[in-house]
């Protein structure tokens, strides 16, 4: 049943030239490799969460595209 949540919510966002996705690294992982064997080629922005090392190692050949979003402190 989850499966088929994943795959109607990518069948309504493949479409898209880009896509926020915010969560844990290995679901955006799976939702990004869903996404890609769905043919889109959205530029994918993520949360700086998700700046780690489990998800560039484990979805590494997914995340062509991919864009993290990464906090700026001390703006002057």
């Amino acid at each position: 049943e989850r499966q088929m949540c994943i795959r109607d919510r990518v069948e309504k966002v493949k479409d898209a030239d880009a896509i926020f996705i915010a969560g844990y690294p290995l679901e955006v992982g799976i939702l990004i490799g869903q996404l890609r064997k769905s043919g889109s080629t959205a530029a994918v922005l993520l949360s700086d969460s998700n700046g780690t090392d489990e998800l560039t190692d484990t979805f590494g050949q997914v995340l062509n595209g991919v864009y993290l979003m990464q906090r700026q402190f001390g703006l002057d």
